[in-house]
């Protein structure tokens, strides 16, 4: 069914998950090693210019936090809404996800409206937590995150309005979500990646 096929989509990018946070953590330690080269003077004597200090898009990482909660919230808002309309309408996306969690919204979404199911009430999640927050330069960031997700107020139905949700669904689950800048001139973020976070219980 299509749960526990989007599940299984999940779990397939965990692992890359983890690469971007390994990844993340290589570029910091490079960053900083560049910083100490950079105070190291030159052999001629000749000190370089100081280059202009970058303002990060987030002031702190509470405002980071606030902004992903923000993100989250508008994600599973309009998630839900285009399962609730049949899985049509998919352009909606584009104004709360990108990278790799668009292409498994939109395999899963597409096979709702093969399958004819929709959804009926909201998921809704909690004890949100920053995992990092790299500030890249002042018009991009990353801001990757802890929070439960709950989906027991959730049902989904068949053309017919027969429930599909089986007992074995799990309604409450932990994911660690990546959010990307979403443009340039705009402090907004958006959901990047997802994937199921076994190492915290919800």
């Amino acid at each position: 069914m299509w749960i526990t096929r989007f599940g299984l989509l999940l779990l397939e990018y965990g692992e890359q998950m983890r690469t971007d946070v390994r990844r993340a953590g290589v570029a910091v330690a490079i960053a900083a090693a560049l910083a100490l080269t950079a105070c190291t003077p030159p052999a001629d004597g000749h000190n370089p210019s100081p280059s202009p200090s970058v303002t990060p898009l987030f002031s702190s990482d509470e405002e980071a936090l606030a902004a992903a909660e923000e993100a989250y919230a508008a994600y599973v808002a309009v998630t839900d809404q285009i399962f609730a309309d049949g899985g049509v309408g998919l352009e909606r996306l584009d104004g709360v996800v990108t990278g790799p969690q668009m292409e498994i919204e939109r395999a899963s979404l597409e096979e709702v409206a093969t399958k004819g199911y929709r959804s009926i009430g909201n998921t809704t999640f909690n004890r949100i937590e920053l995992q990092q927050y790299a500030k890249e330069s002042s018009d991009e960031a990353e801001v990757i995150v802890y929070l439960c997700q709950d989906i027991s107020s959730v049902d989904v139905v068949d053309s017919t309005g027969v429930s599909v949700v089986t007992d074995a669904r799990v309604d409450r689950i932990s994911y660690e979500v990546k959010f990307d800048t979403a443009s340039n001139d705009d402090r907004s973020l958006l959901v990047s990646d997802r994937s199921p976070w076994s190492a915290r219980s919800c």
